[in-house]
């Protein structure tokens, strides 16, 4: 039987008795089925939503026209106000130039998009039941292919490519300059954003044909010495315009490597990207130097050719300098000088007998004994191959 328990209340009154076991049994039962439905390896939560409506009364408290975009829509949730819809045009362009760039059809974008159609939805609070089928699908790829072709033409600092005019209203150095900073305001309200898996899929997609930089890979200064190219300091000024290769040998300033060299490359490199007319010529060196020094085992060679003066200390503070503090701001296009060096080089490594005969002399010339060990061998075999005729001859005489 359940005990009671009886309140005296300040007045001397007696309050109603309490049972504190009623219903103790089914509140249990709750518990414990709500305790076995939860799973240890599951979320304790159901998901939830990333792209959220701000509520009414936080607009109302602060300022309303800072949770709206003021230029372009991304998303659905903005999508179509009278404002934006002059960039639905530039949007379905950039469209068009992305997916004919990557070299597939556009149904391979539509077919990725619509594989995480469920969870792309998923990502918007309360998203109307008017976004289902293909109008989400077509908004979601057109959305993502603008804002990564806008994040290619920051990354190229509003660089013309070929397939955008030099009068490009939107991608051109002057939409990078009065665009931009509208663009990535709007890229910053809580309403006007895009899942990231989406960015990721339309990536996958375009990356299996081309990198999104325009850019090729560039063995190190111990590869290209295997491949039988040879290094010289260049005698010519400036950082990008003295590097050059002819006839197997690659040019290339001298570089002083000092205390205070982060610094000063750093400033330059932040100088060039905040100051278009600049160029870009320190950045594009300090990145090719990067791809020649991928490791501490290529900075002898180079040092012992006069092309780096290290004063760091050591040959692992160069490597350490270039490939994890300079090479994070360092990008290199493709109408550049370095660009074309750098395909001359790939393509002078591509023959397969100077690959070869690069590797004989490196470990038969290199060094005296390797050179004297090759000499013995090859008069050994010689012997050995006469030998054998003055054997076989005598033979067929006898």
């Amino acid at each position: 039987m359940d005990e009671e328990m009886v309140v005296v209340e300040g007045n001397g009154m007696q309050a109603p008795s309490v049972t504190p076991m009623a219903n103790s049994s089914s509140w249990v039962v709750e518990m414990k089925k709500m305790i076995g439905d939860s799973s240890a390896d599951g979320p304790c939560m159901p998901e939830r939503p990333s792209i959220y409506r701000v509520p009414e009364y936080i607009k109302k408290m602060t300022n309303p026209e800072a949770y709206r975009p003021k230029l372009v829509s991304l998303g659905p949730f903005h999508h179509g106000d009278p404002a934006l819809v002059p960039m639905e045009a530039h949007k379905r362009r950039a469209m068009g130039r992305m997916v004919k760039r990557s070299g597939k059809p556009l149904r391979e974008f539509l077919a990725a998009v619509e594989e995480v159609a469920e969870q792309l939805r998923g990502a918007y609070e309360n998203l109307d039941e008017g976004w289902r089928g293909d109008r989400f699908v077509h908004l979601m790829v057109t959305d993502g292919c603008f804002l990564l072709e806008v994040r290619r033409m920051c990354k190229l600092e509003g660089k013309v490519e070929h397939n955008y005019g030099p009068d490009d209203p939107v991608f051109s150095e002057h939409g990078y300059l009065y665009l931009k900073k509208n663009i990535v305001s709007d890229m910053l309200v809580m309403e006007n954003q895009l899942p990231l898996l989406l960015l990721k899929k339309l990536r996958h997609v375009a990356d299996r044909s081309k990198p999104l930089m325009a850019e090729s890979p560039m063995p190190s200064a111990a590869e290209l010495r295997e491949a039988g190219i040879h290094f010289k300091v260049s005698r010519a000024t400036g950082f990008e315009g003295a590097v050059s290769f002819e006839g197997g040998v690659l040019s290339v300033p001298q570089i002083l490597l000092y205390d205070d060299a982060e610094c000063m490359f750093l400033n330059l490199m932040a100088f060039e990207r905040l100051h278009p007319s600049a160029g870009n010529d320190v950045t594009t060196f300090v990145y090719f130097m990067a791809r020649l020094i991928k490791t501490a085992m290529d900075v002898p060679l180079l040092r012992s050719k006069g092309i780096i003066d290290n004063r760091l200390g050591s040959d692992e503070a160069v490597a350490n300098l270039m490939n994890n503090t300079l090479i994070k701001g360092a990008v290199i296009c493709k109408d550049s000088n370095l660009t074309d060096v750098i395909r001359e080089v790939n393509a002078y490594c591509k023959k397969p007998c100077r690959s070869l005969w690069a590797s004989f002399k490196h470990i038969y010339f290199s060094k005296p004994w390797s050179f004297i060990s090759l000499v013995a061998a090859t008069l050994l075999l010689t012997a050995a191959v006469m030998q054998t005729i003055y054997t076989a001859v005598a033979f067929y005489k006898n």
